[in-house]
């Protein structure tokens, strides 16, 4: 499973889930990699596992998100990927 965090340097939200998913691994007792990559051009923040937004469709484009995945979404995605 590839786990990813898309961010801006300037985003207000990117803590909330980095903090959030290390939470939910952390739940699961999971030490999975999450690849952090800043200032690429995408919504910021995007959680992106096996390459699908968690919190659904992303539209393209880069920009600050209004809001961000919940934990409920990250446990979600999380599950899908590993039984995927």
């Amino acid at each position: 499973m590839t786990i990813e965090l898309f961010y801006d340097s300037d985003c207000p939200l990117a803590d909330g889930v980095r903090k959030d998913l290390h939470a939910v691994l952390a739940e699961a007792g999971s030490e999975r990699a999450v690849a952090e990559h800043v200032d690429a051009g995408r919504l910021s923040p995007t959680l992106l596992v096996d390459g699908d937004d968690v919190a659904g469709d992303q539209p393209p484009g880069s920009g600050c998100r209004l809001t961000r995945p919940t934990r409920d979404q990250i446990r979600s995605a999380l599950s899908r990927g590993d039984r995927g």
